[in-house]
């Protein structure tokens, strides 16, 4: 009996073993912040999901932020092949999930010059969903950060960066212990958070 609880639980190990890791469920007290400041319709506080063993850290003493980064759709939107609108001035490029790896995606990134790296999932059956970005078997890291955001915020992002001239202008990280009302917008209506009771 002891032999037999002993191979099922060994049997148990390996096949959780087996399932990718970014099917996990997300820490939230893992989660950041970043601002958006313009366009004003998308001017609110949002969360991401940073991949640290994907990308670099965000090379930043303490509660420092990269200000001012301009957000713009990758081309091709999955940045599985070389993206053709080349960063000519520091860029964050928003990228569809799907279709490649994620090590992919960072290096097509990256390589286009891009400062940053924020994936969406195009699906919205699970519009508040965060998932841990991985790197493939290849175990690149790109130079750059790379960031998840739900698929809901990707839509919103995604449907302005298509049908308007103007761009998204954010702020990233933005430090959860910083004081609301000095750095802070208010946080998007369409995201769910845990912390519902920090922003007015």
């Amino acid at each position: 009996m002891r032999e037999a609880l002993l191979l099922y639980t060994i049997w148990i190990g390996y096949i959780m073993g087996k399932v990718p890791r970014e099917y996990e469920e997300v820490d939230e007290s893992e989660m950041m912040v970043f601002t958006v400041k313009q366009p004003n319709h998308l001017a609110y506080t949002y969360q991401m999901k940073h991949a640290y063993m994907l990308g670099s850290l965000f090379n930043l003493p303490p509660n420092t932020t990269i200000r001012n980064l301009e957000l713009v759709k990758a081309e091709p939107y999955n940045a599985c092949r070389r993206i053709v609108n080349v960063a000519n001035r520091p860029l964050a490029y928003l990228v569809a999930r799907g279709d490649c790896s994620f090590s992919q995606k960072a290096e097509n990134v990256e390589e286009a010059g891009g400062k940053l790296m924020m994936i969406s999932d195009t699906s919205l059956s699970k519009p508040q969903d965060f998932i841990n970005m991985l790197p493939d078997s290849s175990l690149k890291s790109a130079g750059i950060p790379c960031v998840y955001i739900s698929s809901i915020t990707g839509h919103y992002f995604r449907e302005h960066l298509e049908y308007y001239d103007d761009p998204i202008i954010m702020d990233i990280p933005v430090a959860k212990s910083t004081s609301f009302w000095l750095n802070h917008q208010r946080r998007a209506p369409w995201e769910l958070w845990p912390e519902d009771s920090w922003f007015i």
